[in-house]
């Protein structure tokens, strides 16, 4: 059986997550919802998620969680407009399903990473204002770039 969660809007702003209760989540989406945290690291035990939205939050802050690593299924990272920073995780581009990755307005620095040439499907890469470098590795090539 498939398992979405879908809480766009909502007005959690201290949220506790028990990833336990919700591991054969396939698709989570928060967008819109306003929380003040960072990304739970939990998220990284939710081994069947294919899509993460939580975009257009503008209060997830930090960085990207490490054991998101973990959710090898994952076609779609939805991050947009949030206070994210750091750079841009080495590991993002060893996903071999990851299709869609969409971080705009954010404080990503640094460079865009060679490992994103590795994931043959990735299709879109939206990184619009941040503080990245503009260069792009040689081997890029994305059907979509912004």
């Amino acid at each position: 059986m498939e398992m979405v969660a879908h809480f766009p809007n909502s007005s959690s702003t201290n949220m506790t997550w028990n990833s336990n209760r919700f591991w054969s989540i396939r698709e989570l989406n928060f967008f819109g919802t306003s929380f003040n945290s960072s990304i739970p690291s939990s998220f990284g035990y939710l081994h069947e998620l294919r899509n993460l939205d939580l975009s257009n939050d503008n209060l997830f802050s930090g960085v990207i969680p490490e054991n998101l690593f973990n959710c090898s299924f994952l076609i779609g990272l939805y991050l947009s407009d949030n206070n994210i920073s750091d750079k841009i995780p080495r590991w993002l581009g060893n996903l071999s399903f990851l299709e869609h990755i969409t971080m705009p307005n954010n404080h990503l620095e640094g460079p865009i990473l060679v490992e994103f040439c590795q994931p043959d499907s990735l299709q879109i890469l939206d990184i619009l204002e941040n503080n990245l470098s503009r260069s792009l590795p040689f081997c890029f090539s994305p059907l979509s770039i912004r």
